[in-house]
C-alpha cells in the first residue's frame, strides 16, 4: 500500500513539474500543454516567486484544497500508541 500511495505522488508531482513553466517556457512549446500547467498548483506559485502578475484565487483554490485533504485524513486516520 505504501508503494502504491508514493507512486500516485510521484504521478502528480512529474505531471506537475514538467507542465508548468519551472524548466523551460512549455506553454510555446506546446499551448496545450501550457494550459494543463496553468491550472496546477506550482505555476502560480512561480509567478509568485518570479515577482509576476499573480492569479491569487488559483493559489486561494489550491490552498483549500490542500487543507481540507489534509484535514479529512488527519480526521480518519488516527496514531495508535
Amino acid at each position: 500500500k505504501a508503494q502504491s500511495d508514493r507512486s500516485i505522488v510521484s504521478l502528480f508531482y512529474f505531471i506537475t513539474v514538467f507542465t508548468s513553466n519551472a524548466f523551460y517556457p512549455i506553454d510555446m512549446i506546446n499551448p496545450n500543454i501550457g494550459v494543463v500547467g496553468k491550472v496546477l498548483p506550482l505555476d502560480p506559485i512561480l509567478h509568485l516567486m518570479r515577482m509576476e502578475p499573480v492569479a491569487w484565487w488559483q493559489i486561494a483554490l489550491w490552498l483549500g484544497v490542500s487543507m481540507s485533504i489534509f484535514f479529512f485524513a488527519f480526521r480518519r486516520f488516527q496514531v495508535k500508541r
